[in-house]
């Protein structure tokens, strides 16, 4: 994959994260929570089991109740790896991931040039 290719990429995803921040406007969720295992890596479900990945595939989300319990559950058995696992709002990691990709899609665009 070249630069250009990488480069398009990165913007669908973020377009794809903004639609998706878009949809949530005005909206009251009562599971405003996901777990950020680690920069960038979010619980994700992976069919009966669960794993660090994209915010975009398939994020389990929590309710306020729920939250605490969970992260410290991510933090006590993944022997390890997901120590600083933390709550953050669905709509604010989102934002986060997009921001990300928007800066990697610029850094890209200036080593190409």
């Amino acid at each position: 994959m070249n630069h250009a290719d990488l480069i398009a990429s990165l913007a669908a995803e973020a377009n794809e994260i903004d639609n998706r921040i878009d949809g949530l406007r005005s909206v009251i969720t009562g599971t405003p929570w996901v777990i950020e295992c680690c920069p960038g890596l979010y619980l994700v479900a992976d069919g009966d089991k669960y794993r660090g990945g994209s915010i975009l595939g398939g994020v389990i989300q929590y309710t306020p109740e729920r939250i605490d319990a969970a992260v410290q559950y991510v933090r006590d058995n993944s022997e390890g790896v997901f120590d600083n696992a933390r709550k953050v709002a669905f709509r604010d990691a989102l934002r986060t991931e997009r921001d990300a990709l928007i800066d990697i899609a610029h850094k890209l665009e200036a080593v190409s040039a």
